[in-house]
């Protein structure tokens, strides 16, 4: 956050939509799609533990970031960024 502090000067996006899917799941969408990249080829336990470091940011600002469970049908994903979204749209 030292860097982000650094870079953004104290400015903070009023919304980020932290789009959530396992880590089984992003690795089924991704195999055969393309040729992975180096983050890509990583292990399960190294996305994982990115995984829980978005989470951990998002329980520290839950007023700006908010979590959308994205394993789902692309109709409720839709819904949960209109419901994370309705605040700053009206």
């Amino acid at each position: 956050t030292a860097l982000e502090a650094w870079v953004q000067e104290g400015l903070q996006p009023d919304r980020t939509i932290l789009f959530d899917v396992s880590v089984a799941t992003a690795q089924a969408r991704l195999h055969d799609t393309r040729i992975l990249d180096r983050f890509e080829r990583e292990t399960a336990d190294f996305h994982q533990r990115v995984r829980d470091a978005y989470h951990a940011r998002a329980a520290q600002h839950p007023g700006r970031i908010r979590l959308v469970t994205s394993d789902v049908p692309m109709s409720q994903v839709r819904e949960q960024i209109l419901t994370a979204m309705s605040d700053l749209l009206h």
